[in-house]
């Protein structure tokens, strides 16, 4: 009996040489077509994978890009493609920012109490005439100046929120 030879074209099509097949299934009443049919032309089918594997991304977004192709061999863990970014590192910034003006914030106050605890304890002294009225007056200074910034780094914080939506 003949044989088919079956070739590979690309993009799922094989062509398969049945004009070897051609008289052997003509001669059996099989197939009654005329060699011209047959010569050159390509024959589409469809193979079936031997193995199918899902895949997939815990998170949702838009393919970037591909790094396999198809046929390619893959091993566990290796990227096949990927995902846009550019609204992941766009969160980071603003979670960044946010985390640097809590910082900011947390440290202002802390330093608006030393500036407060200092005043007090300058007036205190100041009344039973153990410190100059100078030195009552720069830790009043030192207190305006904490509690500025401390406004100040809160109105940032408020803008900030504004313009990110946050």
């Amino acid at each position: 009996m003949a044989t088919a030879q079956l070739v590979y074209l690309g993009g799922g099509v094989i062509r398969m040489d049945l004009m070897k097949l051609l008289p052997s299934l003509v001669g059996v009443g099989a197939l009654a077509l005329s060699s011209a049919a047959w010569a050159g032309a390509p024959v589409g089918c469809l193979i079936e994978p031997e193995r199918v594997a899902e895949v997939g991304s815990p998170v949702v977004g838009v393919i970037d890009a591909v790094r396999v192709d198809r046929g390619d061999t893959v091993s566990a863990g290796q990227p096949l493609a990927v995902l846009r970014a550019e609204v992941e590192r766009a969160n980071l910034g603003v979670a960044e920012a946010r985390a640097h003006l809590e910082a900011d914030i947390g440290a202002a106050n802390a330093n608006l109490v030393l500036a407060r605890q200092r005043l007090d304890r300058a007036q205190q002294l100041h009344a039973v005439n153990f410190v100059s009225r100078q030195a009552l007056e720069q830790a009043n200074a030192e207190h305006e100046v904490a509690l500025q910034r401390l406004a100040q780094t809160k109105e940032r914080s408020q803008v900030l929120a504004r313009e990110l939506g946050v």
